[in-house]
């Protein structure tokens, strides 16, 4: 019979144990209720329901389909496959510009979320799904 891994939680300053996974299950269960209600909000974006459209996906797919290469990665000499069509003026600054193939970079998953970070931190710009200045009642201070 195997027996479940029992470590320290792996949640920042969280001391409690975690059997079998890297969180304990009162810090699982925080960062699958963080995990829904930033999905539950990015789902009532309105500048994200373009992606939904059969416009975009067919001008997304011509636009590849005529750049197939990344080119963030072609600019350093790296072979890459786009994956992605990045809004260099995002739809949220520049809604008018969301069709427009000149506002269109080709990118792979990679270079698209390093911008992304970088521009976005890391897509938490607008606090969705971070925690209160509240510290977790389980977790002592460090």
């Amino acid at each position: 019979m195997k027996h479940p891994k029992i470590r320290i939680c792996a949640a920042p300053g969280c001391e409690a144990v975690a059997m079998g996974g890297a969180l304990c299950s009162t810090c699982a269960g925080e960062k699958a209720a963080r995990r829904m209600a930033f999905d539950k909000a990015r789902a009532k974006d309105p500048f994200r329901k373009i992606y939904a459209t059969a416009r975009w996906k067919r001008e997304r797919f011509a636009f590849l389909a005529a750049h197939p290469a990344c080119e963030e990665c072609a600019a350093v000499g790296i072979a890459r496959a786009a994956e992605v069509v990045d809004h260099v003026q995002t739809v949220r600054e520049r809604p008018d510009l969301a069709f427009d193939a000149r506002n269109w970079r080709a990118l792979c998953w990679s270079c698209h979320s390093r911008k992304t970070a970088r521009e976005d931190s890391g897509f938490a710009r607008r606090g969705v799904g971070r925690e209160s200045g509240a510290a977790r009642q389980h977790r002592r201070p460090p």
